[in-house]
């Protein structure tokens, strides 16, 4: 005769699973409640202007971690020709090591690291990415990208890596819309890496 399935199953290891399924749930819920409640505000103000017949009005205010266009996909009621964008916040480096600051658009882009022109793209100069190496040393930097689009095809990119790197799209957690104390980016940092132990206990059991 066929053993029954309660035979086959272990009750020690059935209590062990349900034990650490409702810990992992726990700490879900703990990392949850701390991000939402603890966390610094990350991201960059983001304003999209429209532009007709000289008539400036703005049409979306937001505060975003994604210097792209992607925010038109979302929203089909948004513009797709003559209007503009900017990026306000802080980027934190948490190393005094030279960067690269990559950007391609069509139509227009401008970068400013500190209230310094450090990069621009235009329709004269091309769709194609190109960069400037910058070093801004290790600390909060003011950052403001402009973006602007007046008929035909819309695109935009910007990235940043260390110098030599490979481009990556900016660290969302080392953007600001306003300017942090350091001791909210330690705090912030602590409550990623406790997101990442939470991430851990799910994933690395079922590996062992």
């Amino acid at each position: 005769m066929a053993r029954s399935l309660h035979s086959v199953i272990n009750p020690r290891f059935v209590v062990i699973v349900w034990t650490y399924l409702i810990a992992c749930l726990g700490l879900s819920g703990v990392s949850h409640i701390l991000h939402d409640r603890l966390k610094t505000e990350t991201g960059l103000a983001q304003s999209v202007v429209v532009d007709i017949n000289d008539v400036r009005s703005t049409v979306l205010e937001r505060t975003t971690s994604r210097i792209d266009l992607s925010f038109l996909d979302r929203d089909p009621e948004l513009p797709r020709r003559f209007f503009e964008v900017r990026w306000n916040g802080v980027w934190y480096l948490p190393d005094d090591v030279p960067v690269d600051v990559y950007a391609a658009a069509d139509d227009f882009v401008a970068i400013w690291i500190d209230d310094q022109l450090v990069l621009e793209r235009s329709v004269a100069a091309g769709m194609h990415t190109t960069s400037a190496r910058i070093t801004p040393g290790a600390g909060l930097h003011r950052l403001t990208v402009r973006y602007a689009q007046r008929g035909g095809a819309y695109n935009l990119r910007v990235q940043w890596a260390p110098a030599a790197g490979r481009p990556r799209p900016f660290n969302p957690e080392h953007l600001f819309p306003v300017r942090p104390a350091p001791e909210q980016i330690a705090h912030n940092e602590r409550l990623q890496l406790f997101r990442k132990l939470v991430i851990a206990v799910w994933a690395v059991p079922p590996f062992v």
